[in-house]
Formats: structure tokens, C-alpha cells, sequence
């Protein structure tokens, strides 16, 4: 009976949780069960291996942690589409060509669906369904994480400057920061405003410093009252 309670009270917990939050704890369950799974076939090659062990300068040429970047990949890919597809839209070539194959007849080029495959320390690599003329294809989209909107979508977008990396140094110098700072400024530009806060709990998620979250000693209605 009390190990019944105690299911019940995790349910009701996870169903209460935050999107990133509830998407953790079933994330953190499958890779648990995966490495279960293969634990013991990593040791017997771990032992029989005479690959030499992954030096420093490997690990520092590599933008996020595979964990980091495995996690992200998966929220954006189920939480945020819409936001996926603004990408594709503002800042990459799809945008343009919209724009021009929809100018004599609109809804001949649509982009149907936007899905993240990889990120690396420049750009996010995404793959687009592309509906042209009733028939649908899938091309790999590459969205620079520096974008500015590409020049068909200029109207429809804001264009704001790229992110200042001294000053993201002074607050971080962790990678999952930079990355977090460089989507919400895409999600800015791509007028996505309510997921800017999704990217940086994120970002704390995964190991992060919160770089872009207000702090808490910021009194944004300080005229007239102020606090001593």
C-alpha cells in the first residue's frame, strides 16, 4: 500500500513539472535503461581495446557534451517545432525560396515539417520536408547559430547583432551558455519570444550558469519606488 502512495505521489509530481523539466525524467529513465544494456559489452571493449584514451585537446575541440547535445536535440525535436521551422524559414535558403515560388502561386512551396539532427559550434543541422507542387521531398537545412535573417524574410523577422562572446565570457565560458545565448537570439530575431526562457532553463538543465536570466536583485519597476 505504501509503495502504491508513493507511485501515485511521483505521478502527480511529474505530471505538475515543467515541459523541460517532465521531458528530463523520461530522458534520464531511456538513457539509464540504455546504458544498463550496455555496460558490460563497453567493458569487454574498453578491455580488448588498444585505441589510446581520449585526450584533453579532443575533448576541448568539441562544442557541447554528446549527453548535452543528445538531450537538446530530442526537447527542441518535441517541444519545439514551430520553432525549428521559423529557423528554416528566417534564416536559411527555404525562406528565399518561398518567397519567389509562392509569388505567382501561393502554397506551391511549403516547408511541412523541421527536424534537428545535429548541432555543432557553428550551426544547427536540420531536417526539412519540403511540399513543392503537391509532392513532398527532404533536404538538410544548415542554420548558422550567428543567422541574421536571409534577405527575403527580412520584413517579416527582426535582424538584432550577433552575440558579443567577450561579454558572454565574463559571465560564462561554458559551451552549453554560448549555445543558449546564440538561440535566443535566434528565437528573438525569429519573433518566438515564449521560448527564450524554455532555452535558458535548458541551458541550466544541462549544466549551464543561467546566461541571459535576469537576476533575481533586478528591479525592472524601480521609477517611481525604489528599494533601499
Amino acid at each position: 500500500m505504501v509503495n502504491r502512495r508513493r507511485v501515485l505521489v511521483a505521478c502527480v509530481w511529474a505530471a505538475c513539472s515543467s515541459p523541460v523539466d517532465s521531458f528530463s525524467s523520461s530522458h534520464e529513465c531511456h538513457r539509464s535503461r540504455m546504458t544498463a544494456a550496455h555496460q558490460e559489452t563497453g567493458s569487454r571493449l574498453d578491455a580488448s581495446s588498444n585505441t589510446p584514451a581520449e585526450d584533453a585537446s579532443t575533448r576541448n575541440s568539441q562544442y557541447l557534451e554528446q549527453s548535452q547535445s543528445e538531450f537538446a536535440i530530442a526537447y527542441l525535436n518535441e517541444h519545439h517545432k514551430d520553432v525549428l521551422s521559423s529557423f528554416v524559414m528566417a534564416f536559411s535558403e527555404v525562406g528565399e525560396l518561398s518567397v519567389s515560388k509562392n509569388m505567382w502561386m501561393g502554397g506551391s512551396y511549403v516547408l511541412e515539417e523541421a527536424k534537428l539532427s545535429g548541432i555543432t559550434r557553428d550551426s544547427l543541422i536540420i531536417e526539412a520536408t519540403i511540399q513543392e507542387s503537391g509532392k513532398s521531398s527532404k533536404q538538410q537545412v544548415e542554420v548558422s547559430l550567428d543567422s541574421s535573417p536571409v534577405k527575403g524574410m527580412r520584413k517579416k523577422f527582426i535582424e538584432l547583432p550577433p552575440v558579443d562572446g567577450a561579454i558572454l565570457a565574463r559571465s560564462s565560458q561554458l559551451p552549453i551558455d554560448d549555445f543558449v545565448r546564440r538561440m535566443v537570439r535566434l528565437c528573438n530575431q525569429a519573433k518566438a519570444y515564449s521560448a527564450t526562457g524554455k532555452m535558458i532553463q535548458l541551458g541550466v538543465q544541462l549544466g549551464g550558469k543561467g546566461a541571459g536570466k535576469l537576476k533575481d536583485n533586478m528591479f525592472l519597476n524601480q521609477v517611481p519606488h525604489k528599494m533601499n
